[in-house]
């Protein structure tokens, strides 16, 4: 509206009336155009936040980082002071405030959310824009009115933050020193910048949750391999730390997991991280290391008798049974501790605590299990010893370095030879000749008894062929000791290997174990009754074939005649015609 005044009376004329209407359109032009700048300014300001916090959002930055630019750059834009705060659960806390007193951020920080609890507790419940012109005058600031007054705050328009499934994610608030109602252009303009607000959150969100999938395992929620590392590299860089590492194995893991199942399996680790975070102190961490070993890490214990007391503790808290799947389930576990800086020294990282950690562990398993040890400078130099011996034995194998004796088996009473005993030895060319005591269980550990307990069998065959050729009257069997875990495989690979000619393969006996005499059936002893000879076996037909007769041959019955009907000597034999 255009109003004039003029100091006398008088009638406005047809040229006056034009000279204002013309003045009238100027004027509305320009407050027009002062409104587009004002717009242009403000959508630009917004774009330039907008740049800058999507910028913050592609560089991964911490959310109060993000927020913290989102309001200030609301607050150059606008005469206002931003306040923002994120909802969880059902309480409200801090987000960003760059221009509000610190005192009253905290006094809102925390707040719960509800039907009367200010401007922005009522919008998160509500889920909608919350306007309070006069917070002195409205009965929703009645819990934070006087705080509010304090700061010198008279208006607060809130409005919901909401994610993608219509969930409060926070709220986005501004403050004036003045008694307002917002316009709608204001609304709209607060609506953009809710907007970036909401994305920065769920972005945030996002980031959060990829971090955790990379450093905390899914299945016990404990941190898993790679964040142990990095912590444990971390701590091992002040020189003055003391620390002890535990890596623990569980004994039954494997049973439960292939007599239960997966599942059941996974509930079992599950039960064993639950009772490992039991046992932690304020500042000890647990991480699940792989499939059934974890590891903790646990400052201010510097010595062995410690490291031992607290090691004893794990073990009674995973003694007691567990259910699972309906069953229970006895647990053990093997502890293998390493203490940083005695062990390793300053300079270790964190893969040599482990590792001499891991060695320690061994060491407990080849105690007797359920068992606790500490690493030692002996510890390294037998795993360095056990390393070398491992692959001089792999050489051994290729080199032709392992040899086979004989031992003969005699008859007391009658000194009649009837066996022999295939004893293996190792000469090598570094270590003289190595007996079996001191390379056997390295083979066992390592899977080279495997290859080795077919190279026996190989060379006593051939052996006892080359004997039989040259005399007769010799021992039909030689008797060979394997370990009963590698027995099935060695005989399986022999079975499908070429036997060489002239091998009597089926002379040599197949000892279960650790026998040391051959198969009482073969051999009886002198004035004791001959064993009853059981009739050989044969392979019957699986099925009888029926051929077309030939041309000019003679008719064969019907099937189904008696004189065809298929008759059996013996079960142990084949099935015959007439």
């Amino acid at each position: 509206m255009l109003c004039v005044w003029d100091e006398h009376p008088r009638e406005l004329g047809p040229e006056d009336i034009a000279a204002l209407e013309h003045f009238a359109r100027d004027a509305l032009a320009l407050l027009e155009l002062r409104r587009v700048t004002h717009d242009l300014e403000s959508a630009r300001a917004l774009l330039a936040a907008s740049g800058t916090v999507l910028e913050m959002i592609l560089a991964a930055a911490a959310l109060p980082e993000i927020l913290d630019t989102l309001a200030r750059a609301l607050e150059a834009s606008l005469p206002t002071r931003c306040s923002i705060l994120l909802l969880d659960g059902a309480v409200l806390h801090h987000g960003a405030g760059p221009s509000l007193p610190r005192t009253y951020l905290e006094a809102i920080d925390g707040v719960r959310i509800g039907p009367a609890v200010g401007s922005c507790g009522t919008a998160a419940y509500t889920k909608s824009t919350v306007i309070v012109a006069d917070i002195a005058a409205d009965p929703r600031w009645v819990k934070h009115r006087q705080d509010a007054l304090a700061a010198g705050l008279r208006a607060c328009w809130s409005i919901p933050i909401l994610g993608p499934q219509h969930q409060v994610l926070g709220t986005f608030a501004v403050y004036y020193d003045t008694v307002r109602s917002p316009s709608y252009e204001e609304l709209s303009t607060l609506s953009r910048w809710v907007n970036l607000a909401e994305l920065a959150i769920i972005r945030s969100g996002e980031v959060a949750s990829l971090r955790a999938a990379a450093t905390v395992d899914p299945l016990t929620g404990l941190i898993n391999r790679a964040e142990s590392l990095r912590l444990l590299e971390r701590a091992t860089e002040n020189a003055g730390a003391e620390l002890a590492v535990f890596f623990l194995d569980l004994d039954q893991f494997k049973f439960v997991n292939d007599t239960l199942g997966h599942a059941a399996g996974d509930e079992f680790l599950q039960a064993v991280a639950s009772r490992l975070i039991g046992c932690l102190r304020p500042h000890d961490t647990v991480a699940r290391f792989g499939g059934d070993e974890f590891l903790m890490l646990c400052p201010d214990i510097c010595s062995a008798d410690q490291a031992r007391t607290f090691g004893r503790r794990i073990i009674a808290a995973l003694a007691e049974p567990l259910p699972v799947y309906g069953r229970t389930v006895a647990l053990s576990v093997s502890i293998g501790i390493a203490l940083h800086p005695a062990h390793s020294g300053p300079g270790a990282g964190a893969g040599d605590l482990v590792a001499e950690a891991d060695l320690a562990m061994y060491s407990a398993k080849r105690s007797g299990r359920n068992n606790i040890a500490v690493f030692d400078a002996d510890l390294r130099r037998q795993a360095a010893d056990r390393l070398s011996l491992e692959a001089d034995l792999s050489r051994a194998l290729i080199n032709d370095e392992l040899h086979c004796h004989y031992q003969p088996i005699v008859d007391l009473p009658s000194g009649q030879l009837i066996g022999l005993e295939t004893l293996l030895r190792w000469r090598s060319p570094t270590r003289g000749t190595v007996l079996p005591l001191d390379f056997i269980p390295t083979a066992e550990d390592s899977g080279l008894i495997c290859p080795i307990g077919a190279f026996v069998l190989r060379t006593a065959c051939r052996q006892l062929a080359t004997w039989n050729q040259i005399a007769s009257g010799m021992p039909a069997h030689v008797g060979e000791h394997i370990p009963p875990p590698a027995q099935r495989r060695r005989f399986r690979r022999h079975r499908r290997s070429d036997p060489a000619p002239g091998r009597p393969a089926r002379r040599a006996t197949r000892d279960r174990g650790y026998r040391k005499h051959p198969h009482p059936r073969r051999h009886h002893r002198p004035g004791l009754p001959e064993p009853t000879a059981r009739p050989r076996r044969q392979r019957g037909r699986r099925r009888l074939r029926h051929r077309l007769p030939r041309p000019g041959a003679p008719e064969k019955p019907a099937r189904g005649c008696a004189e065809n009907r298929p008759r059996i000597h013996h079960r142990h034999q084949r099935i015959t015609r007439r």
